[in-house]
């Protein structure tokens, strides 16, 4: 009896591990596959190139109007940070928002959005995206409001005193 134990026991080893501890082939084009698409994911944006900026909304081009100086902020994965800013006279202001968007060899990508006359039955909303160099450009200009962009100056000689 004793020899019958270990001869059922030795059969359940040789018979029973050999079905279910097999090793199932490695599946290699899949792993090729998945360091692929590593390799070929887009590339981290840059951070911006021209910071701290100014977007400044004047009334009838030149006149009285409202600033705002910020600092962009490069995007982290599902946060997007939005800037945004009031102006103008009664029946003719001005809603403006914008985000800085990336940096590539061109410059600092922005896309700006205008409501204007905000809150009015007849408002139009305009989308303009745009390339900052650190250099002023306009952004969106008529008979009732210019809105730009541009660096702020910074003092860089130490005051003498």
């Amino acid at each position: 009896m004793q020899y019958q134990v270990l001869t059922f026991i030795l059969l359940i080893f040789v018979f029973g591990c050999e079905t279910s501890t097999k090793p199932k082939p490695t599946n290699k084009t899949a792993k090729t596959a998945s360091q692929t698409e590593k390799t070929n994911s887009d590339p981290v944006s840059l951070p911006p190139k021209y910071k701290p900026v100014i977007v400044s909304m004047n009334n009838h081009k030149s006149g009285s109007g409202s600033t705002s100086t910020f600092t962009p902020q490069q995007n982290s994965p599902n946060v997007n940070v939005k800037y945004g800013m009031t102006s103008g006279q009664d029946g003719a202001v001005s809603k403006l928002n914008w985000e800085y968007l990336s940096t590539d060899e061109k410059g600092d990508h922005y896309r700006f959005e205008r409501s204007f006359p905000h809150d009015q039955p007849n408002q139009v909303v305009t989308t303009k995206e745009v390339i900052y160099q650190g250099k002023e450009i306009i952004i969106f200009e008529d008979d009732t409001q210019r809105i730009s962009m541009f660096p702020l100056q910074v003092d860089k000689e130490p005051n003498s005193k």
